[in-house]
């Protein structure tokens, strides 16, 4: 029979039991005992306990993937040490990788490149829309062709019927832009007094010319002169009325198709911007437009010879 001291002494000699640093025997951690200690991995052909070990730094390393995937995406790296062993303390905060910040970081990115892009689409926009004004004022509408605005701008036709489907469009592409944000005004004031909106609107719509005043002028000439186009403009003014309307009619608490007053509104309210606009460019642009507006829609509700003529 074996003694107990025998027995351990026999187990502890082929590496089963015993502290790390006594191992000897296969399998053993010291270098050149079959664990190549960079790596951790068993020589091949002799010892198991290498593989196993392996193993075991896979688990830990799916336990600590594990742990980074908690609700706010926040998770260590463990740093490797100088004997090749994966350390599974989590690293000190000012080391630690926030993949939120991560994400956000590129989100950011993706929307600075979408805002170049934009950027760079509305600049050609604008483009061809400055050198078809130029040729108009210069040539005439009827005169000038879409050929004719590209090589002014120095880009193909392909790319000019990217952004306007026709030679019009280039003057009628602001009307859907002003009949929205005309409707985006109104959307903001719900609660105002009616006099108080009506003189929002004409502030609003004088700023509109004041800003694109070439292209106005533009406008006014072909409205005048080519008919086809002057139905477009007249569309684009009902349209107004009709925004307006809406507007006038929700405040007051009727419906448009059974009182008149949201349509005399709304028509008086267009009828005073578009009389003013013609009044100052046919002025030479003189004076301030806001101030004109007001003074004609003061004038058309209180001149004893209009209310005397309605």
């Amino acid at each position: 029979m074996v003694a107990d001291d025998d027995l351990h002494d026999a187990v502890h000699g082929i590496g089963l039991t015993g502290p790390e640093e006594d191992r000897s025997g296969l399998g053993g951690a010291a270098e050149g005992d079959g664990v190549t200690p960079d790596v951790g991995m068993a020589v091949a052909g002799r010892s198991p306990e290498g593989l196993l070990d392996q193993r075991g730094r896979g688990a830990a390393r799916h336990a600590q993937l594990a742990r980074s995937l908690d609700p706010v995406h926040r998770t260590t790296v463990a740093p490797v040490t100088p004997g090749g062993g994966d350390d599974e303390t989590p690293l000190p905060p000012d080391r630690t990788v926030n993949l939120r910040a991560v994400t956000g970081y590129r989100v950011a990115m993706a929307a600075t490149q979408m805002g170049l892009r934009a950027r760079k689409k509305q600049a050609t926009s604008t483009a061809l829309q400055r050198s078809a004004i130029d040729l108009f004022l210069e040539r005439g509408y009827d005169e000038t062709t879409v050929q004719d605005i590209t090589d002014a701008a120095g880009v193909s036709q392909r790319t000019f019927f990217r952004y306007y489907a026709t030679k019009d469009a280039v003057l009628l592409t602001e009307h859907t832009r002003r009949e929205r944000e005309l409707a985006e005004l109104l959307a903001s004031r719900p609660d105002e007094p009616l006099g108080q909106t009506a003189a929002a609107i004409l502030e609003h719509l004088s700023q509109d010319i004041v800003e694109r005043l070439e292209l106005v002028r533009v406008q006014t000439r072909v409205s005048y002169t080519v008919p086809t186009l002057a139905d477009r403009f007249a569309g684009h003014h009902d349209r107004l009325s009709e925004i307006i309307a809406a507007h006038v009619a929700g405040s007051l608490g009727v419906e448009v198709d059974a009182d008149p007053r949201p349509s005399l509104v709304a028509h008086q309210v267009v009828a005073c911007w578009t009389t003013a606009v013609h009044l100052w460019m046919v002025g030479g642009m003189e004076g301030d437009l806001r101030s004109a507006l007001i003074d004609i829609l003061t004038q058309a509700r209180s001149d004893r010879a209009l209310v005397d003529a309605g």
